[in-house]
Order: structure tokens, then C-alpha cells, then sequence
């Protein structure tokens, strides 16, 4: 029970797992955007709804199983105590871990929101130009349809953007760390504060979506009145 304790809290297991799930689930909303987007016919005709509940349950266990190694693999039980984050059984399967790690909530993500999203925005550009040069701008339901897929997408965009930003800092540092350079450490106040960083998006991009949203709009300008 103690060493199941120490795995779940002492090595801030479910606090990680949140993260990687959060960054996971941002990539698959990426990837439907662009199915989506880009491929809505089949996505409306294959698309069933327990789709979303399958996929929900990938990221958490993908979040899980990448978490694996930092929360028992690299944790020291000797002496009854509980010491994660220690030394790697190897430097080359620290190396590995952390390029895996790196590679996985970071820079693949990154490469699938620029390709994803850049491509969503061609298209929705394209599609209005297809629907001013037919004649269709004056129907309301069709300008009112590319002004929301534009808008959703400069959302997700503003998200993207944030969430590379705010993360970077952490992610270089904990390379650092890993590659025992320069006397960087988990126990640094910088290390610290960089984390804050990359947390930050979790409370900021509810804002985002509201301040992008129509009907937060709305409401702030019927409190003003």
C-alpha cells in the first residue's frame, strides 16, 4: 500500500497524467478539426458518436502509459522509502526516455496542430472564395458558416500557440536536467517556475474559449448596458 502511495503522490503521478492527457486531447481535436474540415463527407457519413468515448479512453491511457517510467521505473523503493525521480538504470535509458517524452507531449503535438491547422485554414480561405465567386454572399447561412469555421480555428490557434509558448521553457529545462548540464535541477526554482509556465495554459484557455465565443460576447456587452 505504501509503495502504491508513493507511485500515485510522491511521484506526482496523476498530476502528470492529467498533462499528457491534456496535450493529447488537444492533438485528436486537432486531427477531427481537420477530418472534419477537410474530409466531411466521409466524416459525416463513418463518424458514429461512441467514437468520442473510445477516443477519451485512448488518452487517459495513453497519458498513463507514457507516464510509466518516471512514476516506477526510475523510482527508488529501497529502505521503505520513497524516492522518485532518481537515477535512470542507465544513462542511455534516461536518454531515451526523455526523448520519447519530449517527442511525444511536445513536438509531435506541435507538428500535428501546424500541419492540422494550417491546412483547416487553407480550406475554410478557399471555401469562401469559392462561395463569393458563385454568387452565394448574399446568403446569410452560408457567410455565417465560414465566419465560425474561421473563427474556431483561430481559437485553436491562439491555443496552439500558447500552448508552445508557455511549454517550451519546461520541456528545454527538462532536457537539461536529464543531460546533468550546467547544475540543473528538479529542486531549482526555475524548474519550478517554468512548470507554473506550462500549468498556466490550463487556466488561460478556458478564457480563451470565452473571450472567442459569441455568447461571452453577448453577455459582456449586455453587463456593460
Amino acid at each position: 500500500m505504501n509503495r502504491v502511495f508513493c507511485l500515485l503522490f510522491g511521484s506526482e503521478a496523476i498530476m502528470w497524467v492529467g498533462v499528457n492527457a491534456s496535450v493529447f486531447n488537444l492533438v485528436f481535436i486537432a486531427i477531427e478539426r481537420f477530418i472534419v474540415t477537410r474530409f466531411s463527407l466521409w466524416h459525416r457519413n463513418h463518424y458514429k458518436p461512441w467514437f468520442g468515448y473510445a477516443i477519451v479512453v485512448f488518452i487517459w491511457l495513453d497519458g498513463l502509459i507514457t507516464n510509466v517510467p518516471t512514476t516506477y521505473v526510475s523510482a527508488d523503493f529501497s529502505d521503505y522509502t520513497c524516492s522518485p525521480f532518481t537515477m535512470w538504470p542507465t544513462k542511455a535509458a534516461g536518454t531515451a526516455f526523455i526523448s520519447y517524452y519530449i517527442l511525444s507531449v511536445y513536438v509531435i503535438p506541435l507538428i500535428v496542430f501546424v500541419f492540422c491547422y494550417t491546412n483547416i485554414i487553407l480550406v475554410v480561405r478557399g471555401n469562401s472564395k469559392i462561395h463569393a465567386t458563385s454568387g452565394q454572399t448574399g446568403h446569410s447561412d452560408t457567410n455565417h458558416n465560414d465566419k465560425n469555421q474561421i473563427n474556431i480555428m483561430k481559437t485553436m490557434m491562439i491555443i496552439t500557440v500558447t500552448f508552445t509558448v508557455l511549454w517550451l521553457p519546461s520541456e528545454l529545462y527538462f532536457i537539461m536536467i536529464n543531460a546533468e548540464c550546467c547544475g540543473f535541477s528538479i529542486l531549482t526554482k526555475e524548474w519550478n517556475l517554468f512548470l507554473l509556465f506550462g500549468f498556466s495554459t490550463s487556466c488561460i484557455n478556458p478564457f480563451i474559449y470565452g473571450v472567442r465565443t459569441g455568447n461571452f460576447k453577448s453577455f459582456i456587452k449586455t453587463f456593460k448596458k
